[in-house]
């Protein structure tokens, strides 16, 4: 074999070589990068489990994300009165019709409220409270929900803040915000600040 023939098999085998090492080195990250993948979607499989474990008997979608809070969910009467609501409509600034109240509290006639308590125990033992009650009224928006619940007063129990087709949810205002300087841990906020980003109905 003359110079130009072995020059040229050698010159094949660099570029056969150089292909093989870029396609090696090539699968060898798209590989490497699989298990990345899989513990994303699983660490979202998990966070999604952890929200159903803890919502199973519903309507209520939370999770603690592992921290030291105690939940207790009951069942009570609906209790809201038209007096009541007509109040409160009126500390907001809003009037309605004579009677308005009436016929919407008879809505709920019969009905329960669900109560969620939420409270952080490293902490004074107060607690976020959410409260849920059927859409009775077949609200489609928030503002028609706050426009018959909306509740202006620092320090409430029950302000609406988010709705479903089929639920209200209310939430607690964890108290007037005073500090007492005493350095324990407001369970409220705590749970608060765990709890509220994550819920859903």
């Amino acid at each position: 074999m003359n110079k130009k023939g072995l020059l040229s098999l050698v010159i094949i085998a660099i570029i056969v070589g150089g292909f093989y090492l870029w396609q090696k080195n090539n699968t060898k990250k798209q590989t490497s990068s699989v298990p990345d993948l899989q513990k994303g979607i699983s660490g979202i499989n998990t966070l999604k489990e952890l929200a159903e474990e803890n919502s199973k008997s519903g309507p209520l979608y939370y999770t603690t994300d592992g921290e030291p809070i105690t939940v207790s969910r009951i069942t009570e009467p609906f209790n809201y009165s038209a007096s009541l609501l007509e109040k409160r409509a009126e500390d907001c600034g809003s009037y309605h019709e004579e009677g308005y109240f009436d016929e919407l509290i008879s809505k709920f006639s019969g009905g329960n409220k669900i109560v969620y308590d939420f409270e952080y125990q490293e902490g004074d033992g107060s607690s976020y409270v959410v409260t849920i009650l059927p859409n009775k009224p077949r609200y489609v928006s928030l503002g028609q929900f706050k426009a018959d619940f909306d509740l202006c007063e620092t320090g409430g129990d029950t302000y609406p803040y988010m709705m479903s087709r089929d639920w209200l949810l209310f939430i607690n205002s964890c108290g007037s915000g005073f500090d007492d300087g005493s350095g324990i841990l407001h369970s409220c906020d705590e749970a608060k600040k765990i709890i509220e980003p994550n819920i859903e109905l």
